[in-house]
C-alpha cells in the first residue's frame, strides 16, 4: 500500500469532494481481493455547492 498516493488522494477528496474509492480502485492502491475491493464501500457524497445557487445567493 502506497501511503503517499493515499495522502494525495485524500487531499484531492477534501479539495474536490469527489469519490475517492473510485480513484483508489483505478490506481490499484486498494485491491486486496475482489470481495474487499473499494467498490463495496459506502460512497462519499459530492458536497460541492452548485455554482448557480451560489451566484443567485450573492445577488
Amino acid at each position: 500500500m502506497d501511503i503517499v498516493k493515499i495522502g494525495v488522494l485524500l487531499e484531492a477528496l477534501l479539495v474536490e469532494r469527489k469519490s475517492i474509492k473510485e480513484k483508489m480502485c483505478k490506481e490499484h492502491i486498494i485491491n486486496e481481493s475482489d470481495r474487499n475491493c473499494v467498490f463495496n464501500w459506502i460512497s462519499i457524497p459530492d458536497n460541492t455547492p452548485d455554482k448557480r445557487k451560489t451566484k443567485e445567493q450573492k445577488n
